[in-house]
């Protein structure tokens, strides 16, 4: 059997760091991203492994907290 490539063309690398993908969104947009599947999609679109967005979200001053159903999740700092 053939292995899919899960990349493929339609997840080529877009933006050169997580901070350039924060810029494009708007500001409602940005304020907050769950743990997993959110992560994992902006690592799709910059390039980087999951742990590498976390690191780049740090950076740009988001903070992890969870949410009301106890789900991890990444929000901006001045909105805590």
């Amino acid at each position: 059997m053939k292995h899919k490539n899960l990349l493929g063309p339609y997840w080529r690398k877009r933006f050169a760091s997580v901070a350039d993908y924060l810029e494009s969104l708007s500001a409602s947009h940005a304020a907050e991203f769950y743990d997993n599947g959110e992560l994992a999609k902006i690592g799709r679109a910059c390039g980087i492994t999951v742990p590498e967005v976390r690191a780049g979200l740090k950076k740009c001053g988001y903070v992890q907290s969870a949410s009301m159903s106890g789900q991890p999740k990444w929000v901006r700092g001045d909105r805590l």
